[in-house]
């Protein structure tokens, strides 16, 4: 159940067809780089498939300049910025998943963090950028990576069964759910695998943990109420509260980054949340207190993966109707627009802001 439950959340592919053969984008009309550049403007980094190839790429805030950064490495899920913006790590990849790579910029070359740990997934940056927890698919277990140098470290495991590891604003914590006596649960753990003291105790199931920007709160996902809803609770375990409150499957908790709000998906009208692009999903953002709950996104259409922007006065997300494609709106929902992105019927999906 444990990889079940940590696969679907956050390991799943971001296309649910192959687009027709289009020619591959000439869009970068510079050669490739080996670095981000600087991050004074801003950049998206996002997920398509032009000629149904899978790769990762970055775009201007607006859209415009979409370049590789990858290039036939069949990158799937949600592309994870390092805290300071210039690294980028990443999950491939679609037809043998579990491997995790990092990437300075387009045109490098992809460094694999983890080549004898088979199912690698869901990489967490520590909050200086020097490591990455992820865990193993195959095995359940948690690891680390240092990544401080030109090459990475030997991955170690943390002695630690779990899932969806989320790195504490401080660097001195690991929040990560687990099944203990049959229960999901959420956990926290010392960077060293020691200390693990268990936050949640209801017996149904508790998981995707996110630390809030100042380290106070966890926001999780629970089915406590009959149905997955957003939940949260102050880093010790205490004053859990459910603050999404309605009567539809939430998912995918995102703080905004003054941790005032968050921004999740709700499944409406029986919109199923295992199943990419079909049904009602919306974008609501509720305060962190569970008080001014809205709909943001507002479209009958599946929108997903939502990503605040750096000032928290943007969201990107994705909007599925006949493909994919990369929406920003306004943080209260208005001026929604549609990032250009790859040219054709490419599917562009799984938007991330650059810190």
């Amino acid at each position: 159940m444990l990889s079940i439950v940590g696969t679907a959340l956050v390991g799943t592919a971001c296309t649910t067809s192959s687009p027709p053969e289009v020619p591959r984008s000439d869009a970068a009309s510079e050669p490739p780089a080996t670095s981000f550049g600087s991050n004074d403007r801003a950049t998206i980094a996002f997920h398509s498939d032009p000629g149904g190839r899978d790769d990762t790429y970055v775009m201007s805030g607006e859209g415009t300049r979409p370049t590789p950064v990858t290039d036939g490495s069949e990158t799937i899920a949600q592309p994870v910025w390092s805290p300071d913006g210039r690294r980028m790590a990443i999950t491939c990849c679609t037809s043998d998943p579990g491997h995790l790579f990092v990437v300075d910029g387009p045109g490098a070359t992809p460094i694999d963090l983890a080549p004898d740990v088979a199912g690698a997934a869901n990489p967490s940056w520590s909050p200086g950028g020097s490591a990455i927890a992820f865990e193993s698919t195959d095995d359940g277990l948690l690891y680390l990576v240092d990544v401080t140098g030109a090459e990475p470290g030997l991955p170690h495991t943390l002695g630690v069964a779990g899932a969806a590891p989320s790195w504490s604003p401080d660097g001195r914590h690991i929040a990560f759910f687990n099944e203990r006596d049959d229960d999901l649960d959420i956990f926290t753990m010392a960077v060293d695998g020691t200390g693990v003291e268990r936050l949640t105790h209801d017996r149904a199931p508790d998981y995707s943990p996110v630390w809030s920007p100042n380290g106070r709160h966890i926001a999780f996902v629970s089915e406590r109420d009959g149905d997955q809803d957003i939940y949260v609770m102050d880093a010790d375990g205490s004053h859990q509260i459910d603050v999404s409150r309605d009567r539809w499957p939430d998912d995918f908790p995102a703080w905004s980054p003054d941790g005032r709000d968050i921004a999740f998906v709700a499944y409406l009208h029986g919109a199923d949340p295992h199943t990419i692009g079909d049904g009602d999903a919306e974008i609501f953002v509720v305060a962190a207190d569970g008080t001014h709950l809205r709909d943001v996104s507002r479209n009958r259409a599946w929108d997903g993966d939502p990503s605040w922007s750096p000032d928290g006065g943007r969201i990107a997300f994705t909007r599925r109707t006949g493909h994919a494609q990369v929406m920003v709106m306004r943080a209260d929902g208005s001026d929604q627009q549609r990032l250009r992105g790859m040219p054709g019927m490419a599917n562009d999906c799984c938007p991330a802001w650059r810190p």
